[in-house]
């Protein structure tokens, strides 16, 4: 019990007055192995009773001035600034948790987790310690939204971490480092910039593909297929032609068809490059293009000793291939197969960043969203192909116990925005502290609630995507794909009924891979929307609601 006793001083000594559950987390971290409340309260009321004291009040425990300690109880050296940070966390740290925080600090180490497990402020944490106990090199922490970012920050100045550590968006690193390397681009091209190019590509088509059947298809399916192409990291039309590309079943591009697709893929980059802009879908690429402009390896100076990547899920495998080479000492990723939101696939092997299983760790646990949404939001993923999937982690239901979920069912969307306004009004009333946000489908349905909220007397604002964290002032309206990486106390999904979603999203064809494939991800964005939430839940549409919630258990449900 000695080495306890003398940890539990140390970290009294940094931090004025705590609670014997936060010593017992922080002990845990700096002794590496579990420490639980009991054995902390056996050693305060122990062997160190005539050492601490114990505020009745606050039931926190702080040192008495007792003049010089035993030798048993000096430290050996200072506590770390990691160490004093620790007690300000967002949440409370699990041993799980605490154990990846300090796992080694060299090579791969992949982090699997469900939604709510933590492994953004894991993440960040770890990053911290790393940062603190070796105190060398250049850390980079990415992500692929600002939104997150901003949350990343903020865990990071929690931890005493005001420097130290680089925060940015995929895009951002991506667009720094190629001009660090001298290519420089004015801004992203989005998909008004491909619409804006394509007739002139088209034209330049007919002349040497004049009646082919992919000349009809629309910008869509081109969008689509670029993405695709840029998402493999696919150069030379070569390696296009013998790429393995399945689905595409109303629109099937042969082999043969592949040579038109690469002409048009080929004019449409030359067509950016001209305008100095990169696609948006291809910040990989712009690196490669960068690197191999300047010789085709990384400078040390631009390289990082430890990389630290959160929902990685939806990065694609073209970024994290030109990521990997600048990893110098360990690369640490993080996400959840679940979350996968986008129309992106990799194994860990064709990027280059090897994981033995050893360094491949499941968060099995949700500390966010109450057993009651946890338990709705599993069966959504009852039937998904990604439970088949070796690095997929099956939700594990939450000890914590909350409201059960609520359902808004009327018979026209008028009525639900009213008994949406009446949901929002009553939980003000009830936690005006609470963060309260409304979750719909799309950016146009956003607006479309906005008018109706305020002709029910209630006043919104529909969020930028950087904004989508903030609860303060009008209600916030985000999408579900804005949700991502976020999480407020109270969350309401609108727009459920099946017309809406997901049957806005997908296309004509039925029954082929692709509608299958829209399917599958609509299918976990409306998981994510679900996992956002803290402390309630409520689902609202017109019916018939969206097919993803048909067959689970009405017991699961109130009406309301």
């Amino acid at each position: 019990m000695k080495v306890l006793n003398v940890t539990i001083i140390q970290i009294l000594r940094a931090n004025q007055r705590l609670r014997a559950a936060n010593i017992a987390t922080l002990a845990s971290a700096e002794l590496g192995r579990a420490v639980t409340r009991k054995q902390v309260n056996q050693a305060l009321y122990g062997d160190l009773a005539g050492q601490v004291m114990q505020d009745e009040a606050s039931s926190t425990w702080s040192l008495r001035d007792t003049g010089p300690r035993s030798p048993e109880a000096r430290p050996s050296e200072p506590v770390s600034e990691f160490m004093r940070a620790l007690p300000t966390m967002l949440i409370e740290l699990t041993e799980e948790q605490l154990q990846l925080i300090r796992f080694g600090a060299s090579g791969n180490l992949l982090i699997r987790g469900e939604a709510g497990s933590g492994k953004t402020t894991v993440l960040a944490a770890r990053a911290g310690w790393i940062q603190r106990s070796f105190n060398t090199g250049s850390l980079l922490f990415l992500t692929y939204s600002r939104p997150l970012c901003a949350y990343v920050k903020a865990v990071l100045v929690r931890l005493g971490l005001n420097s130290g550590v680089e925060v940015m968006t995929y895009h951002d690193w991506a667009r720094a480092r190629a001009k660090a390397l001298g290519l420089s681009v004015r801004r992203w091209a989005y998909g008004k910039d491909l619409d804006k190019a394509f007739p002139g590509i088209l034209q330049m088509l007919q002349a040497r593909w004049a009646g082919h059947r992919l000349l009809s298809a629309g910008p869509e399916f081109w969008a689509e297929e670029f993405a695709w192409i840029a998402g493999r990291g696919i150069d030379i039309r070569e390696d296009y032609t013998r790429a393995e590309r399945v689905g595409r079943q109303r629109h099937r591009v042969t082999v043969a068809d592949r040579a038109l697709v690469w002409d048009a893929f080929e004019a449409y980059r030359r067509r950016l490059a001209g305008e100095r802009l990169w696609d948006v879908d291809d910040p990989g690429g712009l690196v490669r293009e960068a690197l191999r402009r300047f010789g085709g390896t990384w400078p040390d100076n631009l390289c990082y000793e430890h990389v630290f990547v959160d929902e990685v899920q939806d990065f694609d495998r073209s970024w994290l291939a030109a990521l990997a080479p600048c990893a110098k000492t360990s690369l640490t990723l993080a996400g959840d197969l679940a979350q996968r939101i986008y129309r992106r696939d990799f194994t860990w092997k064709e990027v280059g960043i090897p994981i033995p299983p050893a360094r491949s760790r499941a968060l099995a646990m949700s500390q966010r969203s109450s057993r009651e949404i946890l338990a709705v939001a599993t069966q959504v993923l009852a039937t998904s192909a990604l439970t088949r999937d070796s690095d997929y982690v099956a939700p594990g239901l939450s000890e914590r116990r909350g409201p059960v979920v609520h359902r808004i069912r009327r018979a026209t969307g008028a009525e639900v925005t009213r008994a949406i306004a009446e949901r929002v009004a009553q939980q003000r009333a009830l936690r005006p502290a609470a963060s309260i946000v409304v979750a719909v489908p799309t950016r146009a349905s956003g607006f479309q609630m906005r008018r109706a909220l305020k002709a029910a007397g209630l006043e919104s604002r529909v969020a930028r995507f950087e904004e989508a964290a903030e609860s303060i002032g009008p209600l916030p309206i985000v999408t579900f794909h804005q949700t991502k990486g976020l999480e407020w106390d109270h969350v309401i999904l609108a727009g459920l009924d099946d017309t809406t979603f997901p049957g806005s999203f997908l296309n004509a064809a039925t029954g082929d891979e692709d509608h299958v494939e829209d399917l599958e991800r609509l299918r976990r964005l409306l998981f994510v929307a679900m996992t956002r939430a803290r402390q309630s839940l409520a689902i609202a549409g017109s019916e018939p609601m969206c097919r993803f919630l048909v067959g689970i258990s009405p017991s699961l449900f109130v009406d309301v």
